[in-house]
């Protein structure tokens, strides 16, 4: 009677194998169908868009490289811009100190006595110290 409980129960076991890869190779076959169905874009993801991607690297290295080369062409463009600048506001304070030390002297001996007689009024500092 043992051999007879274990000869079923081995029967059970195989069919219940059976049964089993039956049923993976119906999914793997349903699965592999419906991949084919929809290859037209299973085709763009495998074969199209890895072979975008040395492109896409090599235009943002690119791209990189020329912006980091309009950065520094602009920076040296407003250093030039602020050079003249300076250089410009450097001659005009050299003209005025010029010409004020000119002023001077001719008005030093005619206002000599007024300018320390009369103090000069300043405001008050707006300025607080916390």
């Amino acid at each position: 009677m043992s051999s007879r409980l274990l000869g079923q129960s081995l029967r059970g076991a195989v069919r219940t194998r059976y049964n089993l890869t039956r049923t993976w190779r119906s999914f793997r076959s349903h699965r592999n169908h419906s991949t084919s169905s929809s290859s037209r874009h299973g085709a763009f993801y495998t074969e199209t868009l890895p072979a975008m991607m040395p492109i896409f690297l090599l235009g943002s290295a690119i791209y990189l490289g020329l912006r980091l080369t309009e950065m520094n062409l602009l920076h040296e463009r407003f250093l030039e811009e602020a050079e003249a600048r300076i250089k410009q506001l450097e001659d005009d304070v050299a003209t005025l100190e010029a010409a004020r030390r000119g002023d001077d002297a001719t008005e030093e001996h005619s206002t000599q006595h007024t300018s320390s007689s009369i103090p000069e009024h300043q405001p008050p500092s707006k300025w607080r110290v916390w």
